[in-house]
């Protein structure tokens, strides 16, 4: 799997639209295979701020809890 070509067009895909949580969720789950948390935390706070459930999840997986129910 090429997960810097997914990266690349989830970010395309974000161009049109930067509030879709489904790209931006994706696009951290991308990040994390290559290794890039820091980019990946990034993308799955916004991903939840836009109502992506499952980001919460990976929030705390991978970013020490930094979500929306704990502010």
């Amino acid at each position: 799997k090429d997960y810097s070509v997914a990266v690349k067009y989830f970010k395309k895909s974000l161009e049109n639209n930067k509030y879709d949580a489904n790209a931006r969720y994706n696009l951290g789950i991308a990040y994390v295979k290559l290794n890039k948390l820091i980019e990946a935390c990034e993308c799955f706070k916004l991903a939840d701020e836009y109502g992506e459930l499952d980001a919460a999840a990976k929030l705390v997986q991978y970013c020490g809890g930094e979500n929306k129910s704990t502010e």
